[in-house]
């Protein structure tokens, strides 16, 4: 797969986790979606730098897609381009002077951290990892 095959592929695989993050979808239900991407980008870290790129436009503000895909990704590859992004994008705003990107630049930075993550809860693959042999909050009756 060359770089904008590699590109268009992994903005199709955004596209549908935004579609499927609504009002009405519960957070756990975009887990395969976001694995999905997940998978994909595992699959071809030989292309990196077009990845990195991709997730920094989503941080920086360039594209926009629904917060989860760089919070879930992220929590696990750790990526410090990307984090650096979402911090400069924060700083530029105005750090502490910017509200409404208060808890986005938390989130962001609370998936970067060693202690387990409040989020894992929304998503069996982290709770898993984070919480061996607990039961899963959201597991769906029945």
């Amino acid at each position: 797969m060359n770089k904008s095959e590699l590109e268009r592929e992994f903005w199709r695989l955004c596209q549908i986790v935004d579609s499927a993050d609504t009002v009405e979808s519960s957070v756990p239900d975009l887990e395969p979606h976001l694995l999905d991407i997940l998978n994909f980008v595992k699959a071809n870290l030989d292309q990196r730098e077009v990845l990195v790129r991709c997730f920094c436009a989503q941080v920086d503000g360039s594209r926009t897609y629904t917060d989860w895909v760089v919070l879930f990704c992220m929590r696990e590859l750790r990526w410090q381009e990307v984090r650096d992004a979402a911090n400069r994008r924060f700083e530029i705003a105005g750090g502490t002077n910017a509200p409404r990107l208060m808890n986005w630049i938390s989130h962001i930075n609370w998936a970067y951290d060693d202690a387990p993550w409040e989020d894992a809860a929304f998503f069996l693959y982290f709770w898993q990892k984070e919480h061996p042999g607990e039961p899963w909050p959201c597991q769906p009756p029945g």
